[in-house]
């Protein structure tokens, strides 16, 4: 296992030499925190919910709207089956 340590590091720093500039996404991604004035959103979601004795599927229904440009009105709910 030691002889292939000085190869792996040779190894790293060559493709750290030869490597390229990375173009990825900026550092801060901007989004809204809030729907658009006027925009609707409706979300289901399934999943198990866990107890100590038993397991058992649910859902879970989302719905919102943006009122104005900074304001949203939201009603989430969940049932278990």
């Amino acid at each position: 296992m030691r002889p292939a340590l000085p190869a792996v590091l040779a190894g790293m720093g060559v493709s750290m030499v030869l490597a390229s500039q990375a173009l990825a996404a900026p550092p801060w991604v901007e989004r809204r925190e809030t729907l658009p004035g006027g925009n609707w959103a409706f979300d289901v979601g399934l999943g198990i919910g866990h107890v100590p004795d038993r397991s058992a599927a649910g859902v879970n229904m989302e719905m919102g709207v943006g009122l104005t440009e900074h304001v949203e009105l939201g009603v989430r709910t969940g049932l278990r089956l």
